[in-house]
């Protein structure tokens, strides 16, 4: 600011004595040697005010990267440490998972075949129960026959008794026919003896008489 007063002032000096000859020129030298000094030296003191930003701004950033640092690379080792301990606890289970694996794997394979055999058994049930319903219809055919020839072997049953004692009772009259008959036989023949002629004299004789009872 001084020099910049000084060299207003001799600038207005200047101005006033209009241009005073040599003395006036060694004032502008002066002048200018004065603000090439300040300049100099206001640069060196940015420089050295840019330095201390610098190494100012340096500490700050390695002092927070330190602290920040120190958190992340704590958070860092913790996560790796989770790695390790879950790769460890992963080999434990691979052993169980592959069991697993393989006893899914042959589950599945059983629901397979199942699934195939249940396909097959189903397309057999069907035919079953076409040929089921077939048999069914010729088992009520049959039955409706056997109704049928049940009814007539009842009637003829029915008839075949009424006429076996329709018999029974004839072959009765018939046997008490017949023994009235051979009674009735048995007293002509008791009446052609009682009643039978008079035998004539010659037959009388003995001789006859034992021929007779002979023959008798």
């Amino acid at each position: 600011a001084d020099w910049l007063s000084g060299w207003g002032g001799a600038g207005a000096g200047g101005a006033v004595s209009g241009g005073a000859g040599a003395g006036g020129g060694e004032a502008r030298a002066g002048v200018v040697e004065s603000a090439k000094v300040v300049g100099d030296k206001l640069k060196r003191e940015l420089y050295k005010n840019i330095k201390d930003l610098q190494e100012d701004y340096e500490k700050k950033r390695k002092k927070a990267l330190a602290e920040h640092s120190k958190v992340l690379d704590d958070n860092i080792r913790r996560e790796r440490d989770a790695v390790r301990l879950a790769e460890a606890e992963k080999q434990l289970v691979l052993p169980g998972l592959k069991k697993c694996e393989e006893a899914i794997d042959a589950s599945v394979k059983v629901r397979t075949e199942a699934a195939e055999e249940v396909t097959q058994l189903e397309a057999k049930k069907k035919k079953l129960e076409a040929e089921l319903a077939q048999l069914k219809g010729s088992v009520a055919a049959k039955m409706g026959v056997m109704q049928q020839e049940q009814q007539k072997i009842t009637k003829e049953t029915e008839e075949k008794e009424a006429m076996e004692s329709k018999t029974a009772e004839c072959d009765r009259k018939i046997a008490q026919s017949e023994q009235r008959e051979k009674e009735l036989r048995e007293e002509l023949q008791e009446m052609e003896r009682e009643l039978a002629p008079c035998p004539l004299v010659e037959d009388l004789t003995p001789q006859k008489r034992r021929e007779e009872g002979e023959g008798g």
